[in-house]
Formats: structure tokens, C-alpha cells, sequence
């Protein structure tokens, strides 16, 4: 369903205080088209962020379904935002690609 990039943003914002499936049907729109709304919204977000340049970390861990399944989250900690969510487990090669993705330049300035 084509939508101009106005409803998009405003329909990604409403998903900020309500799920994908709510926002869906109150509009009845399909789910999918909802989802991809969403998507251009947080892409804009990260245009209006900009690049992540911490001097602070902060690196915490989160459970994605039973059996130790697991992903890396790292925030800045002075601007209070998560800036990156990955890897595979909790190893140091998954927080590896954090450093990867920061720029391998940048890890010796951040405490």
C-alpha cells in the first residue's frame, strides 16, 4: 500500500505508545504494511541521532527465548541511549562486532 512518508512517520510515532497489531487495526491496515511504517520511522530517528560517539559505555545482556539464548545491548551512557544490539551470544567475539561497528579507532578512547 503506498503511503506518503508523512503518514509513515506519523504511524511509526504512534507505534511508540502502542503495538504494531493495535496501530494495524485501528487503522485496519494490513500488519505488515504497519511494520514497514514503523521501520521508515525509526530509520528517521537514526538519521536525527546521528552516528554514535560514546566516550562511556555502559554493555548489558538480554534473554531472546529460553536455552541461553542471548544478545549483546550497549549504551551510551552519557547521552542515555542504546546505540547497539547484536552479536550472537556473549562472548567477546559477539562484542567484537560492537567495536566493529563503533570503529576499531574509536575503542581505545571509550571507558
Amino acid at each position: 500500500m503506498p503511503t506518503t512518508r508523512r503518514f509513515a512517520l506519523y504511524r511509526g510515532k504512534q507505534c511508540r505508545s502502542a503495538s504494531i497489531t493495535e496501530v494495524a487495526e485501528d487503522l485496519r491496515l494490513n500488519w505488515q504494511t504497519v511494520k514497514a511504517m514503523d521501520q521508515q520511522y525509526m530509520l528517521a530517528q537514526l538519521d536525527v541521532a546521528g552516528a554514535p560517539a560514546p566516550a562511556v559505555i555502559g554493555i548489558d545482556g538480554i534473554s531472546i527465548r529460553k536455552g541461553h539464548v542471548s544478545r549483546i545491548i550497549v549504551s551510551d551512557l552519557e547521552v542515555r541511549r542504546p546505540i547497539w544490539c547484536g552479536g550472537v551470544d556473549r562472548s567477546a567475539a559477539s562484542m567484537a562486532m560492537c567495536y566493529d561497528h563503533l570503529g576499531v579507532e574509536r575503542t581505545s578512547q571509550i571507558r
